[in-house]
């Protein structure tokens, strides 16, 4: 009779075990990590304007006074209009600062669009400041109506993620929709 020398190495039992254990074990860190979503502060800012928004709205409506918004790279300011003075040459109507909303820090990653005409697909090119003796027209007028709702898009993108971006969108009719769109 043949003996057999005595087996050396793993058995395949013993090297699935060992492949399960380490497939555990990664699973395990990868959950345990927190993944960020790249569009979440363009999310948390659309959100905040959103609600700023609704406040504006209710604003002109309670006070029955016309509201202007005019949108910048770094805010959104809200203004108020009073009747120029012609003879300290001002113009007819002059707008002038009530609120503004800042969209926070670190937002230079960020990109920001603004579309008033959606036949026309003219995108607005948004500034950084205006000087405080600057005459500035609002991008959007919130008239003091329940049955006005003004139109426009108001875009949020991540300048390194470009699969997919943020859009307000205020179409005339409804409130506005904030949603995660698709390239």
């Amino acid at each position: 009779m043949k003996r057999t020398a005595p087996q050396t190495g793993f058995t395949l039992i013993e090297l699935m075990m060992v492949v399960l254990i380490i497939a555990i074990g990664a699973a395990t860190v990868r959950l345990i990590v927190p993944q960020s979503d790249p569009l979440d502060q363009a999310e948390k800012i659309a959100q905040q304007f959103q609600h700023w928004f609704t406040q504006q709205q209710e604003q002109s409506l309670m006070s029955h006074e016309d509201l202007g918004l005019y949108f910048l790279q770094s805010e959104i300011i809200s203004l108020t209009w009073r009747q120029g003075d012609r003879s300290a040459g001002e113009a007819a109507i002059v707008w002038q600062v009530v609120d503004q909303l800042s969209y926070g820090h670190d937002i230079e990653s960020l990109e920001f669009e603004l579309l008033l005409d959606i036949e026309s697909n003219n995108w607005q090119s948004l500034r950084n400041a205006v000087s405080d003796h600057e005459t500035i027209t609002p991008h959007v007028i919130l008239f003091a109506s329940e049955e006005y709702q003004p139109s426009f898009l108001f875009r949020i993108s991540q300048q390194s993620y470009t699969d997919e971006f943020i859009e307000l969108t205020a179409d005339g009719y409804n409130r506005m929709e904030l949603n995660r769109v698709s390239r």
